[in-house]
């Protein structure tokens, strides 16, 4: 298998990050400045600590500035960030991002962690913006994850991304003290470029496709009176497509049986500009297929999937009421190596 690591270049960071209770003012703003040197220099973090918990962010951008990587990783405290007290912070790169992290009920007997974001762009440009949220308990074990995508035309509004909700059950959701957030800004399409495109020449895929093996390592089915956890923990490796070789099939089973496998390739987009004229290009994407083999009456699944990396570092993730396609750059999607499943299962008579 071909290397699928890569490396960055560090890009000054700006942070003005505030911890705050949604009721409460406790602002602080951190500055930094990576050290300069060559693009393999080791990833950077700076950490804010407050009242309600602790933020360290990196932001990293490929040679020619076309687009930028920004990781936030904190501690999380779900029975005391309810909607009038959330973690507060805020993250600048290219765009502004305001994070408002809650706990609350949801619907029914559902829960829900709310990791909202508002967007502002400032610039006199249009920007797109990916962003991925994962929630990890204090075993480093995945909780529950979300993301969405925007499209952002200049403004001094910001744009509330409405539809980051993690669903779960409530004794569930308690046990998240940790997140990971990564968010990829381009003036392009995220998916269409690579942060380091000469690492991309020793990639696999360069067809196009990959083929994406799976090796579980872990699996454990935790039932209740009315629910089951499920969960899975595989390795992931990707290779280029020879003779008749298939992604690799793993089978959960809880009330029902399920079928996973992760499906990677890059695909040819069309779209019309402002201009009226179409363009097209190629995009990488990443979905993490989960379905019952056979529906069972009464059962009812909440899937959330993440894809680490091998230091476990979050590259993108899904949940079921979200997007199955996973956008990100080339070089950084074709480097997961780790896959995490949570699957919350209801029983109704």
């Amino acid at each position: 298998m071909k290397s699928k690591l890569n490396p960055f270049i560090p890009l000054l960071l700006v942070v003005a990050g505030s911890l705050i209770g949604c009721g409460k003012t406790d602002s602080r703003s951190v500055s930094k400045t990576p050290a300069s040197g060559p693009a393999s220099t080791a990833l950077e973090s700076e950490a804010d600590s407050g009242p309600f918990g602790d933020v360290a962010i990196v932001s990293l951008e490929s040679a020619d500035k076309s687009i930028r990587m920004i990781r936030a990783d904190g501690t999380f405290n779900p029975s005391a960030h309810d909607r009038q007290n959330c973690l507060e912070f805020e993250i600048a790169g290219s765009m502004n991002y305001r994070v408002r992290i809650s706990c609350a009920p949801w619907v029914g007997k559902e829960w829900c962690i709310n990791p909202l974001v508002d967007i502002t762009n400032q610039n006199d440009f249009t920007l797109n913006a990916k962003y991925y949220c994962a929630f990890y308990n204090h075993d480093g074990q995945l909780v529950g994850c979300c993301n969405q995508g925007a499209n952002l035309e200049p403004s001094e509004t910001p744009l509330q991304l409405g539809s980051l909700v993690v669903r779960g059950p409530k004794e569930k959701l308690l046990t998240a003290t940790k997140f990971q957030i990564v968010i990829y800004e381009s003036d392009k399409r995220i998916g269409t470029h690579p942060i380091d495109r000469a690492a991309t020449a020793s990639l696999v895929g360069r067809s196009g496709k990959v083929i994406s093996q799976l090796k579980q390592t872990n699996s454990n089915v935790a039932p209740a009176d009315d629910h089951a956890e499920l969960r899975l923990l595989a390795d992931i490796s990707v290779d280029d497509p020879v003779e008749k070789n298939r992604n690799t099939h793993l089978r959960i089973k809880g009330a029902a049986e399920y079928d996973l496998y992760v499906s990677t390739r890059q695909r040819e987009v069309l779209e019309t500009n402002v201009g009226g004229e179409s363009v097209r290009f190629d995009l990488w994407e990443s979905a993490v297929e989960f379905e019952p083999i056979k529906r069972v009456k009464g059962v009812s699944a909440i899937t959330h999937a993440a894809l680490h990396d091998q230091s476990g570092r979050l590259i993108a993730c899904s949940t079921t009421s979200t997007t199955r396609a996973l956008t990100a750059p080339e070089d950084i999607l074709l480097s997961a190596q780790k896959l995490a499943v949570v699957v919350y299962e209801s029983v109704e008579e």
